[in-house]
Order: C-alpha cells, then structure tokens, then sequence
C-alpha cells in the first residue's frame, strides 16, 4: 500500500503547501530503502500526494483508491464496494473517507481550523500540527499489549477510521459525521455438508472476482491451510510466483513452515523462493530504525523483519508491487479462559501482568471499551472470533501489513465483506479450530501434512541475543522516557534484562500450570469458589524494554515532525 496525504483546505489553504514541502514530508516518514517516487495530483481545494504509485492505488480527479477492490469498478461515487480498499473522494458538498469491511488499510484523520487531513501514516498528520497531545493510554497499551489499542493513535486529536465506515465532512458547516455498519454474528444452523456447499459457492463467487497482475503480485506460502488453499487456486497462473522468509534452520525441521511450504509448492509445480533472515539484525541501529518508521510504533512484532526490509527492497526492484495473503475470519484455535480470549486478539491491560506502575500522571482508568467485553449468554469461542474481527483485523493485523506498505501493497481476498459476513453466519462449533475452513481446504490438492511451528524465530528468541540486550539497555536508559513513564518500570526493564530471566516463586509456577491444564468448566467455578486468585503473566525484560524503546523512539520521531512545513 502506498502511503497517502490527503487535504482539503478551506478558501484553498491546502494549495499553500508546496511540492517540494509535501515531497519532504513523504520522505521523513519512509524507511531509507523503500521506494520514494511521489505522485502529487490537485484538483481545485483538494490535494492527493501518494508515494509508492505502485499496484495498489488510484487516483481520479482529486479522489484517491488506495488498495484492490474486488471486482474491480468504479468507485468515485458507488456504495456497494467489495475488496481491500480504503477511500477518499470529495464532491461540492462532502468530503468522504470510507474504509474496508475489516479496515485493512488503515487511515488517519484530522479536522484542523482550516485543513482536512486524512493520511495511511500518523506522522504525516503530525506534519500539520503545532504540538503533541499525547493519548496517555497508548502507553499503557503498548506496555501490555505490544499494540497502540483500541484508539490506534499517539495523539488525542487525531483518529482512526474503523471497519466498514463511512467519515463525511460536510465543507459548508466544517463538521464531520461518522457511520459504522455493526459487525454481528449470527450464526445458522446448517448441516456440516450444507455448510461446505455454501463456503464452496461464496469462494467461488470471490474468486471469480479476482482481477490481478500475477506478474506484479507475489503470494507467500506457510505450512498451514490458508495460503494453502490460495496456491492451489492459482496454481494454473503462469506468472505465479510464491515465496516463504525466515530462519534458515527452519528448512531442516520437518514441522517447520519453511520444510513443509517448500514441500506443498513442489507439489504443485509453481516457483519458489526461501529468503533467509539472520537471527539477529546485522546493523541493529539500522534495522530498529527501519522498523520504528515503517511501523510508526503501532506493533511490536519485529521477527519477520530481521533483515531490515531486505526482501521487500529487492522484490520491489524486481518489479513486484504486491503480496497476496490469505488472512481471514473463518475461526482460530480454542480458547480455555477468558484471558486466552484476549490475549490471542493482544488486548492485554496492566492487570493481567506483573508490571511495577508506571508514573502517577499515567495512571488512567485502563480497561476494555464496553464494546469489546463478553456479552451475556456469549460463548468464549463467539466473544473470542468477535474479537477478532472487531479489533485483532484492524488493530493488529491492519498494523502488520502497514509496515509493509512503504514498499508493497498487501490483498487478502478473504477479508471482503461478503466472505466476513458468511463467517459471521458460521456456526460456533465450525469456527471453532477453523474447522470447515480445513475441511474444506484439505479435502483438495496434495496429502501434506500442516506444519506445527513458524519458520522466524520468536521476538523472544531475537531479543535475548546479548547484541540486543545491549542495545536495548542503551536506548531505554535515558532521562527522556524516565520523565515520560517514572523510573520503575525502566529500572524493572533494565534489571529482569540484565538477570536473563524473572523470578517467580513457587505458587505462581502452580497456578500457571493450573491455568494451562484445567479446561474452563473446571477452572471458572474453583476461581469462583476458592481464595485462588489467577495468576497474573510476566512480561519479560526484553520485550518490555522493547515497548519502551517504540514508545520513545515514536514520540521523538513524532514531536520532530511537529511544523516541519507549518
């Protein structure tokens, strides 16, 4: 995905702001290796600046696609849009910024006295303002969770757009009006073979669809069912290209995704490659570098990055301009207990760790929106796939594939809204373990078995390397974030680091290993019965120092941006 600046300027403000200041921008706000190329298109009071002009992104009169709508249509004035898109387009009364039925292209926006900005990066509005007003819950976030939350945003002023919304700005009030269509599950009672017959159909009808370069598109293959069942779809497209990244090592384990994505590609036929990452970043100043500007500090899953973006650089000079992927909300893995609920969508808060407490000025009410806590009568299996959809798909999934987009854009078919509202219709008992999604995707191409581990190490794995404790300790150990969180925490950070491991006494090992073992139905009424409260999680020095580290590297980067061209 391409990154957008987008302006609407009362009394023509927005054409106060040069090329040659706009260029700039763009170029703050890149990794040093991602492409540069800057578009700059004006029509009247509006202003689309775009770099990256690559697969993924359409620009008509002042109106702006970023993204691929499937099937491919007119769009500067149509609703009933399907794909993986995100829109902003203008007529003499409005201005509208629509999103995707799951947000996979995040945009940001903000009303100002006299300016309108909607952009892909947090740091490109920060351009336009005059200071930072920090959201003191992304800290907070960000500590527990390794994410910015529900709000997604540094700043309290500016916002993110949802899922399936539509943002209008009526140009003569100077007011903005928001629409969000619910997600809802409401699942049907089908035989298990009606159900297959009606995914079947509603893939079909998807793929139909489909309009792509494959001489331009890339797909990556894992060992698992999702990528699985694209390859097999596109296997008779002559351009097809697949390829997997990760540890090498992980081409000699036999339940590796690495071993087992080569093994179901050589079945069908179609060319592969395995890129390698180091297991620790040559140049760890410059990789942390890349990372904070590419990720704007929003998630802190650096593992499939080690190499600094050297592969998405050298497939981008090779002429490819995107990756296909099969991330979708057919089901996920059981959960036993509402924290496996929320941990697996990364909605963690401060009280479900064992973190000293950051400074007084921080201590916000730090708990769930209402709109993410489990409903009466609401199976952890329905609360955890709503989850999903509602927060994991635009507030950790929408993230990792933004850190791609400084060089590609980024297409999962099955996150359009016509195949997430059947997986809504998906009875629980189908969802659970992505049941009918692997009956379905099995029951086709070559008997591999699926793999059982990743082929990248664990952000664990890389960060206990001695190059990045070191590096780690240098960056968090400075008066700036000890003003900005209190001493505690970095010093709690810098000391669990410096011991490899936290301490944990006898009880807390015993009530982990309960919570692992008991199922729900058993572990719920002896919590509810006893004095035997559920553990609190440790979060490791390592990956705490390195939340601290995004946090403050972020907020610099952002504090400089302020009035670059104001």
């Amino acid at each position: 995905m391409a990154i957008l600046i987008y302006l609407y300027g009362r009394d023509g403000s927005a054409n106060t702001y040069s090329d040659k200041e706009l260029t700039h921008v763009v170029e703050r706000i890149l990794p040093d290796n991602a492409p540069k190329k800057v578009v700059i298109e004006r029509e009247e009071d509006r202003l689309v600046c775009v770099s990256n002009l690559s697969e993924g992104v359409s620009i008509h009169e002042g109106n702006v696609c970023l993204g691929k709508l499937i099937p491919s249509v007119e769009w500067s004035h149509r609703y009933d849009l399907e794909g993986n898109f995100a829109i902003v387009r203008g007529d003499p009364n409005q201005i509208e910024v629509i999103s995707d039925a799951a947000a996979t292209k995040t945009l940001y926006y903000r009303i100002l006295d006299d300016i309108f900005v909607v952009s892909s990066s947090q740091r490109a509005v920060m351009h336009f303002s005059d200071d930072l007003d920090l959201d003191k819950e992304a800290l907070l976030w960000m500590i527990s969770s390794g994410t910015l939350g529900p709000k997604q945003t540094w700043d309290r002023r500016v916002k993110f757009l949802p899922p399936d919304t539509r943002l209008s700005l009526d140009r003569s009030k100077w007011r903005l009006n928001k629409y969000q269509n619910p997600i809802l599950f409401d699942p049907k009672s089908l035989p298990r073979e009606k159900q297959l017959d009606l995914l079947g159909s509603n893939l079909d009808s998807l793929y139909s669809k489909m309009d792509l370069d494959f001489s331009k598109w890339v797909l990556p293959i894992s060992g698992g069912v999702d990528s699985r069942e694209l390859l097999h779809v596109l296997k008779d497209e002559e351009a097809l290209k697949t390829v997997t990244w990760g540890n090498p090592d992980a081409l000699e384990d036999t339940q590796s995704d690495a071993y087992i994505a080569q093994r179901v590609v050589e079945a069908y036929g179609v060319p592969h490659r395995f890129f390698s990452l180091p297991k620790v970043p040559e140049k760890i100043d410059t990789f942390f570098e890349r990372f904070v500007v590419a990720s704007e500090g929003r998630i802190d899953h650096i593992a499939g990055y080690t190499d600094g973006f050297s592969m998405f650089e050298k497939l981008v000079s090779e002429g490819y301009g995107g990756m296909i992927r099969g991330d979708h909300g057919f089901g996920s893995k059981p959960a036993e207990t509402p924290f496996d609920v929320r941990s697996s969508v990364c909605l963690q808060t401060l009280d479900d760790y064992i973190v000293p407490s950051i400074d007084d000025v921080f201590l916000t009410n730090h708990q769930l929106p209402k709109r993410f806590l489990r409903r009466p009568g609401e199976s952890l299996s329905t609360w955890k796939d709503r989850l999903r959809h509602s927060y994991r798909l635009p507030c950790v999934l929408a993230p990792l594939n933004s850190i791609k987009s400084p060089y590609m854009e980024v297409v999962s078919p099955y996150l359009t809204k016509q195949i997430l509202r059947f997986a809504r219709n998906i009875p629980s008992e189908y969802r659970v373990g992505k049941k009918i999604w692997r009956d379905h995707v099995l029951s086709k191409g070559p008997e591999i078995k699926l793999a059982q581990s990743g082929a990248t190490l664990s952000v664990e794995k890389i960060l206990r390397h001695p190059s990045m404790v070191s590096y780690l300790s240098d960056s968090i150990d400075k008066d700036s974030l000890r003003e900005l969180t209190g001493d505690r925490i970095v010093d709690d950070a810098l000391q669990r680091m410096k011991e490899g491991v936290y301490r944990r006494n006898y009880f807390y090992r015993l009530k982990s290993q309960m919570v692992k073992r008991l199922p729900s139905k058993v572990l719920t009424p002896l919590v509810k019965s006893t004095n035997i409260e559920l553990p609190k999680i440790c979060i490791t020095g390592n990956r705490l120092a390195l939340r601290l580290f995004l946090i403050r590297s972020t907020l610099d980067k952002l504090s400089d941006d302020i009035e670059v061209i104001r």
